[in-house]
C-alpha cells in the first residue's frame, strides 16, 4: 500500500512541477521557423459550387422485399444409428 501511495505522490508532484514550469514562463516561445510564401507561387483555386438536390426531387431508395437468399438445408451424408446399451437392452427370454 505504501508503494501505491508513494507512486501517486510522485505523479502528483511531477504534474505540479510541470504545470508551474509552464506558467512561470513570462512569454511563450514563438514559432521556431517562419515560412514565407512567394507571391508567384501556385495557389489552389476555390471549389466549384456543389450540385444541390431538393429533398422533394430526390428519389427514395427502395429495398427489395426479399433481398436475401434463404439458406439451404445441410445435406445429410450419413445417418448414425443409435448405440444400444447392452445393460439396458431387453433380454431374450432364454437368457434368464
Amino acid at each position: 500500500m505504501r508503494v501505491v501511495v508513494i507512486a501517486l505522490l510522485l505523479c502528483l508532484v511531477s504534474f505540479t512541477v510541470g504545470v508551474l514550469g509552464d506558467l512561470s514562463l513570462a512569454q511563450p516561445p514563438g514559432p521556431s521557423a517562419t515560412v514565407a510564401i512567394p507571391p508567384n507561387a501556385v495557389r489552389a483555386h476555390p471549389l466549384p459550387p456543389l450540385p444541390h438536390t431538393d429533398s422533394a426531387d430526390a428519389a427514395p431508395i427502395r429495398h427489395r422485399a426479399h433481398a436475401w437468399q434463404p439458406r439451404q438445408k445441410p445435406r445429410v451424408v450419413f445417418k448414425a444409428e443409435p448405440k444400444i446399451d447392452l445393460d439396458l437392452a431387453p433380454k431374450a427370454a432364454s437368457a434368464k
